[in-house]
């Protein structure tokens, strides 16, 4: 389906998986955005209209689920229904949108069960997809190939098809037959607790650096990699996170790695928000590891604090430090203790985000996207 156009109100946001998962963080956070947007406008337009149409002026309506198992999809499509009668009040033409929050595992058993979820859902109705976890060659031929191409199949059904890195819109334009991809980057998240400089840099370690990644810990994530770069440094490398669910195994192997190079390794598991922002700040050495990722909300959480930040070199940190150049220090093929110990003495020296790009900033582009005013993409 393609064509036409909605209002906020005729949106309805399904929300699938767990409160902890980044991707439902993410919307999670959007939708309290769009919220906001809404509340705004419709502040300043009933200063001009004294009979708005009831409910155009609110935020998408959300249909929330724990898991895809226990979604049920009578009550999205009845939520669907009650956008459109709503919107054609005074918008004829307008057609309810279905906007989801896309990686495959959130939606179903495999890729293509994932897909033909989304995609019955959508059935008659305008689809739009924020997609994330964007398939890479990395994860091994077969797995890639089945995951790109229900992600492929997914963005051509897709009317507004959303991603977070110019390095993912690429996936799409050479997949799909016709894509427009539009790129909304991930914001700066805000920073929730008082942040003194006094505390930068005060890690503790054990006679070394303090060198600190950041996130869920999984396989793929870097953080092997980094410990045996350090073998001999003296360095104590923190993960700033807790297990990925079913990595059960990943702690021993880590440690087992972390003992071999004479290593200090510390998990810290979850951390409220508060703990996160001082473990972070406390850090000698930030460092995103991740030599294969397309969009990175940890490292966005360093530059909202003001961090520098070691990160793996990769098409993504680069198209990143067009941006946040001062907060992003590029380290190839996994040479991290060469980076650190050539780190400038005052390397802990928080610095100020130069711009601003807010979950504000990130409703607005959705926001243009579904009301047609945007066909080119989010961030200028």
């Amino acid at each position: 389906m393609s064509g036409g156009t909605t209002t906020l109100a005729a949106v309805v946001h399904l929300v699938v998986g767990p409160e902890e998962h980044g991707v439902v963080e993410y919307a999670l956070r959007s939708q309290a955005a769009l919220e906001a947007l809404a509340h705004d406008a419709g502040c300043r337009g009933s200063e001009e209209d004294k009979n708005p149409a009831p409910g155009l002026n609110s935020g998408p309506r959300v249909v929330r689920a724990a898991s895809w198992e226990e979604l049920d999809e009578q009550i999205v499509a009845e939520a669907l229904n009650a956008g459109t009668s709503m919107d054609q009040g005074a918008n004829p033409a307008s057609v309810a949108t279905l906007h989801v929050c896309f990686t495959d595992h959130l939606f179903g058993p495999t890729p293509q069960d994932a897909v033909d979820r989304v995609v019955r859902l959508a059935r008659g109705r305008r689809l739009s997809v924020s997609f994330h976890d964007i398939p890479q060659t990395q994860e091994g031929r077969e797995r890639f190939e089945e995951r790109a191409t229900a992600y492929a199949r997914l963005g051509d059904r897709a009317d507004v098809l959303a991603v977070n890195s110019r390095h993912e819109a690429a996936f799409f334009t050479e997949r799909c037959a016709e894509a427009h991809p539009i790129v909304i980057p991930l914001p700066l998240p805000e920073v929730v607790g008082a942040v003194s400089d006094a505390e930068v840099g005060s890690g503790d370690g054990a006679g070394g650096p303090v060198v600190a990644v950041m996130g869920f810990v999984y396989p793929g994530k870097g953080h092997r990699e980094l410990i045996e770069a350090l073998a001999g440094t003296g360095a104590t490398v923190r993960a700033l996170g807790g297990l990925s669910e079913g990595h059960d195994w990943l702690r021993d192997q880590l440690e087992t790695a972390a003992r071999e190079a004479g290593v200090e390794f510390e998990l810290t598991g979850y951390l409220a928000e508060n703990e996160l922002e001082a473990q972070m700040l406390a850090a000698d050495v930030p460092v995103c590891a991740h030599r294969h990722f397309s969009a990175s909300g940890s490292l966005m959480k360093w530059i909202s604090l003001g961090r520098r930040v070691l990160v793996a070199d990769s098409p993504y940190a680069r198209e990143l430090a067009e941006t946040w150049g001062e907060h992003i220090v590029p380290v190839k093929d996994d040479r991290w203790a060469e980076a650190i110990a050539a780190l400038p003495a005052d390397f802990v020296r928080r610095v100020a985000p130069a711009h601003s790009w807010t979950w504000a900033d990130v409703a607005a582009a959705y926001a243009r996207a579904w009301t047609g005013a945007d066909s080119g993409g989010g961030r200028a």
